[in-house]
């Protein structure tokens, strides 16, 4: 499991906790101090397999996500959408080659959880439409 913009690492750390599941957590977040409160978290609670990764997930999600040697089933993305305006819009975690990335990483039956975004709903459909005519 991805958690994209995981923030302090909470629902990150809520799911490893409460999932009963053995698989591997991991948490991108693009303020350093956060990514170390994580982390400083996950050791105290000894979860050995969530790790938190000081990242603009934006930019570098592909190469991160290419290096892992197992399959992506779940990635979650919870408030990416920072501001309404338009001058806040390159703030915005989804872009498309992000979402690009996403699609193109997820296993066959992978999920996407994804807390309200419009902006979300249509690079996504996008994706998708793309994504079957290369088929």
């Amino acid at each position: 499991m991805v958690d994209i913009g995981c923030g302090s690492g909470r629902f990150l750390i809520w799911h490893a906790k409460n999932s009963g599941k053995s698989q591997n957590y991991l948490g991108l977040e693009i303020r350093q101090k956060l990514v170390e409160r994580a982390q400083f978290w996950v050791n105290e609670l000894e979860l050995m397999y969530v790790y938190f990764m000081f990242a603009n997930a934006t930019m570098s999600f592909e190469k991160i996500i290419s290096s892992y040697p197992g399959p992506l089933s779940l990635v979650s993305i919870l408030c990416p959408d920072p501001h309404f305006k338009k001058r806040h819009h390159k703030r915005r975690v989804l872009q498309q080659p992000l979402v690009d990335s996403i699609i193109n990483n997820l296993c066959l039956g992978g999920q996407v959880y994804q807390f309200h975004s419009p902006s979300f709903v249509f690079l996504i459909s996008k994706a998708w439409t793309r994504y079957f005519q290369m088929l």
